[in-house]
């Protein structure tokens, strides 16, 4: 695995650790790239991640795509019946809590930060001030990329 590749891995990790999260997972698109796809990803059950589009609008990571703002969901199959079938992320990976925030440069949103929960338990405002903590470091790593 290149070094880049284990960094990256090795913050989602930690970022899983330090809020109590099953899975976590980056989204950006490089200038190469016209869409924005999950790239990387920890805990998660199977790779397709890697070939899901993050829309504008749906699913929590779509949320913070287009609002520009951190975005919590919880308890998605009792509170958003139809969220599987718009967020194939959540259907994939049996999320049921996720909280996401946006990794922008100059002000534009390039990418998403996302952490997610296979039980219903809420993200507290602690876990999201860790999240924008990763978000720091992820984006002085992507910045040369993009």
């Amino acid at each position: 695995m290149p070094a880049f590749i284990q960094i990256i891995t090795g913050e989602l990790e930690a970022l899983c650790r330090a809020t109590s999260s099953d899975f976590s997972a980056l989204s950006f698109a490089p200038k190469h790239e016209p869409r924005i796809r999950w790239k990387y990803a920890f805990g998660n059950r199977s790779e397709r991640y890697k070939q899901m589009v993050v829309k504008p609008g749906l699913g929590p990571g779509g949320l913070t795509l287009r609002t520009g703002k951190t975005t919590r969901w919880t308890d998605f199959p009792a509170a958003r019946p139809g969220l599987p079938m718009e967020c194939p992320l959540v259907a994939s990976e049996l999320l049921h809590a996720a909280a996401a925030v946006p990794i922008t440069m100059r002000e534009t949103v390039y990418g998403v930060l996302l952490i997610a929960r296979r039980s219903a338990e809420a993200y507290a405002d602690s876990d999201i001030d860790t999240l924008y903590q990763h978000v720091q470091t992820l984006q002085s790593l992507l910045e040369p990329t993009l």
